[in-house]
């Protein structure tokens, strides 16, 4: 399961998890749109060799860090609406 450090230095982890990561979000007012007509692949890490999901063409999501070509990128799922976090590769593609 995964766990993250508070800034209190107490290990937090499951629903705490998603907790933090929307909290990042909503202070973090950067954007990424998938311009594309096409769907953007999304990985669990910047090695992208887990696929974990895809940016459907048209969606809005928050970007949580950028690391190299990789955005972090927090999603809604389209047929659970539940957030997900993941990795997609913005060679090419502005965040704004």
């Amino acid at each position: 399961m995964a766990s993250v450090i508070d800034k209190n230095g107490k290990s937090k982890s499951g629903s705490d998890v998603a907790s933090v990561a929307t909290s990042v979000a909503s202070k973090n007012k950067k954007k990424f749109t998938n311009t594309s007509d096409l769907n953007i692949d999304v990985y669990a890490d910047t090695r992208k060799a887990l696929k974990v999901g895809e940016l459907y063409a048209g969606s809005v999501c928050d970007v949580l860090n950028v690391c190299g070509n990789m955005i972090c990128i927090q999603y809604i799922v389209g047929s659970t609406g539940a957030y997900k976090v993941g990795w997609i590769d913005c060679s090419g593609k502005e965040v704004q």
